[in-house]
């Protein structure tokens, strides 16, 4: 998966896991990425999220029968989608999105060397 792919899944994991219920998180650290996120989003991160699925649900064939996005166009939003999830989550909150992700990392790091 090319870095970019890898940048963008890693961080809109991140967001949309911070969007379940409460009661469906599972650690303090996810509470205080969302919290961090919450404080943090600026009205143009809405605007692109918000852009962004646009795009992702405009790649169903029930939405391709009403309407189609060019793809100079997706690949526009998914540029700047990008470029805010990597801000938001990797610069703004780095701290707690660290505290999720080192472990995550650690797991992967162990299951490579397993099967190495």
């Amino acid at each position: 998966m090319p870095i970019r792919a890898a940048s963008l899944l890693l961080s809109s994991t991140l967001l949309l896991g911070t969007l379940l219920p409460a009661g469906a998180q599972a650690s303090a650290a996810s509470d205080e990425l969302a919290t961090c996120l919450e404080q943090n989003i600026t009205a143009q991160d809405r605007k692109v999220l918000v852009q962004w699925a646009y795009v992702t649900l405009s790649k169903t064939s029930a939405a391709k029968e009403i309407q189609t996005i060019s793809s100079s166009k997706v690949k526009q939003v998914e540029s700047k989608v990008e470029k805010t999830l990597t801000n938001l989550v990797l610069k703004r909150c780095l701290k707690p999105a660290g505290q999720i992700l080192l472990p995550t990392f650690w797991l992967i790091e162990k299951i490579f060397l397993c099967y190495r």
